[in-house]
């Protein structure tokens, strides 16, 4: 049997944000499992922007 550290459920922004950030944290020691339902991204038009203005 496989034992992981971390599951994520879904490659999409969210997704890949959070395995970057394990990565990160991590430190190279964990062992993350990443699974993805579609195997192509044809005409994926759904995209979300996040942008922080400096406020002053």
């Amino acid at each position: 049997m496989q034992v992981w550290d971390a599951i994520v459920l879904g490659a999409g922004c969210a997704g890949l944000t959070l395995v970057n950030e394990l990565i990160a944290r991590g430190e190279g020691q964990l062992r993350i499992l990443l699974l993805e339902e579609r195997n192509e991204y044809t005409n994926d038009r759904t995209w979300c922007f996040w942008n922080t203005l400096n406020h002053r």
